[in-house]
């Protein structure tokens, strides 16, 4: 995946399960490090990355694995309601790329980009 984001004076962090994670040599499953609070299991939310850009440092850290556990969909409403504190760049397990409507200008890749817009 290619993606280059220019952001200034603003914190920027990144979750995956991409990062640190197992196999099971015997079943071939994998499992990553960001668990689920509501099942202590690995978290399925079907992102594979997530990735907060916010003036406050604490909060995109917090945001970030927060956001990851809940997928797609519900983070994608989460920022609708918040979108004055941050902005979000989301890669779901596909590889498909999503991001908030303030990082639009700033965000090129060689893949599709679709946009979260205030509006669905």
């Amino acid at each position: 995946m290619s993606a280059v984001v220019e952001v200034v004076n603003q914190a920027v962090i990144t979750s995956g399960g991409y990062e640190r994670f197992f196999v099971d040599k015997e079943s071939g499953q994998t499992y990553q490090h960001i668990l689920d609070p509501a099942s202590g299991c690995p978290a399925e939310g079907g992102l594979a990355s997530v990735t907060i850009v916010s003036p406050d440092g604490m909060l995109a850290d917090g945001l970030s694995t927060a956001l990851y556990i809940l997928g797609l969909e519900k983070a994608s409403d989460y920022w609708r309601e918040h979108s004055d504190e941050f902005e979000a760049l989301f890669i779901d397990s596909d590889g498909a790329l999503y991001i908030t409507e303030g990082l639009a200008s700033q965000v090129e890749s060689q893949k599709e980009i679709t946009i979260i817009s205030q509006n669905g």
